[in-house]
């Protein structure tokens, strides 16, 4: 004599809302939002100028909105950008 009704299985309740999953659809892709690659042996002098001044925008904003210290970034990243830049593109 229960004034109340069982409670729904959680575990039924969850498998009937994933019964239209297809996990192999992907809706979105994986590329970081607002990123793009950059193959830097393979730009123009040209593009290659204009990837350095938007690496520059996103490092002096990213420095100023995260508050990263010169230790971490310092005001010279730049000049040492190319040697690392090397080795990633070396790899």
């Amino acid at each position: 004599m229960n004034d109340y009704e069982d409670p729904i299985d959680l575990d039924d309740a969850i498998a009937a809302d994933l019964t239209e999953l297809e996990p192999d659809i992907r809706y979105a892709g994986s590329a970081p939002i607002g990123g793009h690659v950059v193959d830097w042996r393979t730009l123009t002098d040209r593009d290659a100028r204009t990837e350095w001044q938007a690496l520059r925008a996103w490092v002096e904003w990213f420095t100023v909105r995260y508050r990263i210290s010169e230790s971490v970034v310092p005001p010279c990243w730049y000049c040492r950008a190319s040697e690392c830049l090397a080795g990633v593109v070396s790899c």
